[in-house]
Order: C-alpha cells, then structure tokens, then sequence
C-alpha cells in the first residue's frame, strides 16, 4: 500500500515538475510573441529590432506625435544604466561576456535601449526602453518593457526612477512601466 502511494506521490510530483517546465516554456514564447506583435521587440531575419510597429508610429504622428526620431533623454539613459548596475550587482559573473550591458538599437519611432543580461537569456533584452506618443497628454513618454515580473528591490528602483506600472500581462510574462516624470519638459508643440 505505502509502495503505491510513493509511486502515486512520484507520478504527482513528476507532472507538476513538467507542468512548470511547460509554463516556463509559454511564458518565454508569449513574451517572444508580445514583442514580434509590434509591442515589443522583435529580432526579425531583416535585422527590424522596433518596439513599436511602423503602422503604432505612423498612427501616432497622424494624431500629433511629433516627427521621428524619437529620441531617449539624457534621464532615459541614467534609468537603463541604473537598472543595469542593479542586475550586475545582484548576479555578480566574473566573466566580461555573461556581464549586462545596454545596446542601444534603431526602432521605427527611433533609438531604444535594450538591456541584456547573458546569465538570463543572451538572445532577448530583459529590458526595452523607447519613447512613445501618448496622445491623452499629447507627451511623448518613455515606456520601459521588462520581461516576466517585477517584484521587490527591482520594483522599487524602478518607482524611484520616476517610472510606474501602467500594465502587462495577467500572466507575467510581460511588465510595463511608464514615466510619469517631467511631462511639462516633454510636451510637443
């Protein structure tokens, strides 16, 4: 009896351990789908690395966005560099290659940074920073993609950066942050 009930606990044991192999899987091919989809970014074979789709920035110029480029501020730059120094120091690697770094890559509203961390995925950024129009403020805002969740002291470097959570997916594959500092400055003619 006591034999069929370790096979049993075993059995239980060995699926919820593929199911969690499974969601992780999902998880990873949502965020690859979110970012193919035009609101992510998107390492296609013709090099397009964009986290906003050509049609979301032609859309957004039709409604008053100002002319591309859109270019990432100087504070933009400090809040990727920021989060970059918070992912060096809480995975330390002693190797140059599995340290992060930001790239700074061409999207169809202009630069974004990208930041990759090798020892996560050496594929995908775990972070997208780029401008975008945000025609209710008619603003140009910068939004900060990460991908998964973020929780605890990431979470409250992020808010301390002037950023907010303005959504994602219920499944937390994907998490946005908005600025919502210096809408004043950003304002478009």
């Amino acid at each position: 009896m006591w034999l069929l009930s370790l096979v049993f606990l075993l059995a239980v044991l060995i699926l919820l351990s593929l199911a969690h192999t499974r969601e992780v899987i999902e998880n990873r091919r949502r965020f690859a789908f979110y970012l193919e989809t035009g609101s992510g970014v998107r390492k296609a074979q013709g090099g397009d690395t964009s986290i906003l789709s050509s049609r979301t920035v032609q859309l957004c110029v039709a409604t008053g966005a100002p002319p591309t480029p859109w270019i990432p501020s100087r504070e933009d730059r400090q809040a990727v560099t920021a989060i970059e120094r918070y992912f060096a120091r809480a995975i330390p690697n002693p190797t140059r290659e599995g340290r992060p770094f930001v790239e700074e890559t061409l999207g169809h509203g202009g630069p974004q940074l990208e930041l990759y961390v090798p020892i996560v995925s050496s594929r995908t950024p775990v972070a997208v920073l780029a401008r975008n129009w945000d025609p209710a403020v008619k603003a140009l805002v910068s939004n900060l993609l990460f991908a998964g969740t973020v929780e605890g002291r990431l979470s409250d470097i992020v808010q301390k950066l002037g950023f907010e959570q303005t959504g994602g997916r219920p499944d937390g594959s994907v998490t946005v942050f908005r600025n919502v500092r210096g809408f004043v400055r950003q304002r478009a003619g």
